[in-house]
């Protein structure tokens, strides 16, 4: 490599330093660039290694994954039923079964359970029924709703029914109306 001249000896010779300087700079960029050129291949190279060793996890762990998420979704489609029994049902009898099964009550669950009863539309109490039997008249719904100290009127059941015409059937034969959930129609 040749020596770069203090600039007093002339334009030329600091001409010459400047070049010089200035291939030094390039070779030494080129040299850096190369190393960086590498690093990314090499990085490359890792991510794609690390992404087929997630995709094997994925695939091993898909089934467990799948049963969670159908776990799930079937406590809480029977975490919704549970709630939905339990406000036709009296608070008593739902504390005592509530009891019954996990052992212990506590005074937030009682209140939840009166809540629960309080927050009962006439029309849930008639499809939580109808969930049991095929189909019912409307003097069956009565007899049920007294025996679950549900307290409504033969007009107040039929405008329930008639105000949700998604949920019920009405069926006529002859003088009576039976009633039956769409679902099972």
């Amino acid at each position: 490599m040749q020596k770069c001249m203090p600039a007093k000896q002339g334009k030329n010779e600091a001409k010459n330093c400047v070049d010089i300087f200035a291939r030094f700079v390039h070779n030494v960029l080129d040299m850096y660039s190369g190393e960086i050129y590498e690093q990314i291949l090499r990085r490359l190279k890792h991510d794609l290694a690390q992404s087929q060793e997630v995709e094997k996890q994925m695939a091993q762990l898909a089934p467990e994954y799948n049963k969670y998420l159908d776990l799930r979704k079937r406590l809480q489609d029977h975490e919704r039923s549970s709630e939905k029994l339990t406000a036709v049902l009296s608070p008593e009898v739902a504390a005592l079964a509530t009891e019954q099964v996990s052992g212990t009550l506590s005074e937030q669950k009682k209140k939840k359970l009166a809540y629960l009863r309080q927050q009962l539309q006439l029309w849930e109490a008639v499809e939580q029924f109808l969930r049991f039997v095929p189909e019912a008249r409307v003097h069956e719904i009565l007899d049920f709703l007294e025996y679950a100290k549900i307290t409504a009127s033969r007009q107040a059941v039929e405008a329930a029914i008639k105000a949700h015409p998604k949920v019920f059937v009405v069926r006529k034969q002859r003088r009576e109306k039976y009633v039956s959930l769409r679902e099972h129609a």
